[in-house]
């Protein structure tokens, strides 16, 4: 069962990689899930796929491995699940399920320094923050809330720091750097998917300070020159971040070195040599102004932990290592890809099979509408990675992405998709987009729910406390029912009439509506209103390691409340695709990747986009445990519907409950750019003064019904 017990720290890996989509909970909600499925082998690329690859490797007569030279994997079947690392010259300590490791460059394998039966033995757990405490290895044992010194004679025990200042409830300490004498902790509160807390601590005492940063969360810490440190803070409101220099002495922000849009840079790590990070999906070296590109090849997408050695760099994910050395020769072709993060190993996975660099510059907010400008102004980037909406439709209108029905892989993968699905894909019977993920929205609560937004903002709907994160507020609702009553009235009678009876009488409700506090939801029935569909089952509590059966794996999906009375209720989804740039510079490159995707779906993922022909399906990682397990204990795993990629009652729920109600947010009022920046974001503006009591409602709705059809 050692796969389960990884599952925390997969969680965290996950939460390091989120900033900056607190905006879009349904992201985030199904990479998590969808990593998850990521640890066991995936399905074989088909006999199409193979020969695509080989006949495109064998055309690129200019193609060379030297990019990639160098580059070094240890995967977790070598020495257990990886918690992080740090350096010292040359040699790298890593934290793993098999103990404490040492590497060298030019190793095949780690050396295990310690045991994790001996770790056990210390009551020290693998979850164990590593930091370098001048060059002694340092360790903060979060689970039994210890700090360890390691040395070549053993452990060493600094602190038990259990009731001390630095044990702070519902917080989780993620990064730990030890500069000038002091202990540096990013921590995450308990239920955040990105927010993060930065404390000084006296590594003596346990006394804790903290350290607040007013130019974000600080998402990232590393160890600097003399007397400072440096830390990666993320403003998702703004959508940009900040690479700041701090006082180690008093976490006073003594310089900004660099900004840019959020999630750009990423795995901040400085050694002898110099400053490095990703930036832009390449390893780079901060030269005193700027950073300079070094090599481009792909890393983990869940990497978590970063560290420099003497001539590479280190990145740390819960599944992998990768070591990536500075230098990289001349040549060799490269894949660009720009947009929303990948959702799973993807871009290392295709680097690995044919030695094409894949540069992946993250960019979650961009648009439709960015791109358009950036293709019309002869950007070569190869693929963009972003939400289908309309103004995705336009781009593929107008002209500006290149078709795609040259894949006999890509045409046989739409056709098994369900049919609204692949109409979204394809115009005029040519496809332009390969999708990477869907996420259907629905409620979750242990009650029913009123049928209505109305019934649910009156005194009877008093008993939920409705929210992800945090309760909801009257922007919150404003925003729902706005986007519901588009939805339905376009799919319903074509178009948007905000004089209806309905939609107003919603308004009046949420402007008298008395909404519970966070301090409230204790005692209220929580209702998550953006719960993401997954197929994979789920327990509550974990599987014991022999014989028990019965498990149940209830979901409790409701269907949202709608704004009409009777009106079918609308399930919003969500499609991430990718496109291919008419301007692409490597089109062979990038359609040899997009057959790659479409053939490496994981099962769960697989079965949104195809129901019809979906069954359930065991989590390919378990299937070898499944094998070499004894009867009782397989028919324990059997029963456990975490087990499962796709189980048989959320199939059956998707297909004859939620499936007819998905609503793919095509209105070109829904889209991205509306929403953030554009008419969307004016009505929400508009119905909020009303709400408030500022504007009577027939000029809200005057406003808004001038909005919607481009009237002054």
């Amino acid at each position: 069962m050692d796969k389960r017990k990884n599952r925390n720290q997969i969680q965290n890996a996950l939460n390091a990689t989120l900033s900056g989509l607190q905006d879009d909970p349904w992201l985030a909600q199904r990479v998590i899930a969808e990593a998850k499925e990521t640890k066991g082998a995936k399905k074989k690329a088909s006999i199409v796929l193979v020969l695509a690859l080989i006949l495109m490797l064998a055309a690129a007569t200019a193609l060379a491995l030297g990019s990639l030279t160098g580059l070094f994997h240890l995967k977790q079947s070598v020495v257990g699940a990886m918690r992080g690392c740090v350096s010292t010259g040359d040699t790298l300590y890593l934290m793993s399920s098999g103990g404490l490791c040492r590497w060298t460059p030019g190793d095949d394998e780690p050396e295990t320094l310690v045991s994790i039966d001996q770790l056990t033995t210390r009551s020290i757990s693998f979850e164990s923050l590593p930091y370098l405490e001048n060059d002694a290895l340092g360790l903060v044992d979060v689970e039994h809330r210890r700090l360890w010194r390691y040395q070549e004679e053993g452990f060493t025990l600094l602190l038990d720091y259990a009731g001390t200042e630095m044990d702070i409830p519902d917080l989780h300490w993620t990064r730990a750097v030890f500069q000038d004498g002091r202990l540096f902790l990013l921590g995450q509160p308990h239920g955040a998917t990105s927010s993060k807390l930065l404390y000084q601590v006296n590594p003596r005492t346990g006394e804790a300070e903290l350290l607040p940063i007013a130019e974000g969360s600080p998402d990232e810490l590393c160890a600097y020159e003399p007397g400072t440190l440096l830390a990666l803070a993320r403003n998702v409101q703004q959508r940009s971040e900040s690479l700041l220099v701090l006082d180690a002495a008093t976490g006073a922000v003594r310089e900004t070195l660099y900004t840019a849009s959020i999630q750009k840079m990423q795995g901040l790590a400085y050694g002898e040599s110099g400053l490095y990070a990703l930036v832009g999906g390449v390893l780079s070296r901060w030269d005193g102004t700027d950073w300079i590109s070094l090599n481009a090849a792909a890393h983990s997408f869940l990497a978590q932990s970063f560290a420099v050695m003497d001539e590479g760099y280190v990145s740390v994910s819960f599944n992998e290592m990768q070591y990536l050395p500075f230098a990289s020769e001349a040549g060799g072709d490269t894949l660009n890809i720009r947009g929303v993060m990948a959702i799973d190993n993807a871009d290392e996975e295709f680097q690995q099979l044919t030695g094409v660099a894949v540069i992946r510059s993250r960019d979650p907010a961009m648009t439709a509408q960015d791109v358009r400008v950036a293709i019309e102004a002869g950007d070569t980037t190869d693929l963009f990675h972003m939400v289908l909406d309309a103004d995705t439709l336009d781009l593929i209108a107008d002209g500006l992405i290149a078709p795609l029905n040259a894949s006999e892989t890509l045409t046989e993968d739409v056709r098994g998709m369900t049919p609204m699905l692949r109409e979204m894909l394809m115009n005029r019977g040519t496809l332009y987009a390969v999708p990477s993920i869907m996420l259907p929205l629905v409620w979750r609560s242990e009650r029913a729910i009123p049928d209505t937004y109305a019934a649910l903002l009156s005194p009877a709907g008093s008993a939920f406390a409705v929210g992800w994160d945090s309760v909801w507020t009257k922007q919150n609702y404003a925003s729902a029912v706005l986007t519901t009553f588009i939805a339905e009235s376009a799919r319903d009678t074509g178009t948007v009439d905000f004089s209806a009876d309905a939609f107003a009488d919603t308004l009046r409700a949420l402007r008298e509506a008395d909404l519970p506090s966070d301090a409230d939801a204790a005692s209220l029935t929580a209702l998550n209103p953006t719960e993401t569909l997954s197929l994979n089952g789920a327990l509550s509590t974990n599987l014991p390691d022999n014989g028990v059966s019965g498990y149940t794996d209830d979901p409790q999906w409701l269907l949202p409340p709608t704004v009409t009375p009777g009106a079918q209720p609308v399930v919003p989804v969500r499609v991430y695709v990718y496109l291919l740039n008419a301007n692409a510079q490597n089109p062979d490159a990038a359609m040899a990747y997009l057959d790659n995707i479409a053939t490496h779906r994981q099962p769960g993922n697989e079965g949104l986009m195809k129901p019809e022909s979906a069954e359930p399906t065991l989590h390919p990682a378990y299937r070898e445990d499944l094998e070499q397990a004894d009867d009782a204990t397989r028919a324990a795993m059997l029963a456990a519907p975490d087990y499962w990629a796709i189980t048989q009652p959320r199939l059956d729920a998707y297909l004859n409950i939620f499936l007819p109600c998905l609503d793919m947010q095509m209105h070109p009022l829904l889209s991205i750019s509306s929403k953030r920046d554009g008419t969307y974001n004016q009505m929400l503006e508009i119905i909020m003064a009303y709400v408030e009591g500022d504007t009577a409602l027939e000029e809200c709705l005057s406003g808004l019904q001038k909005l919607s059809t481009g009237s002054s």
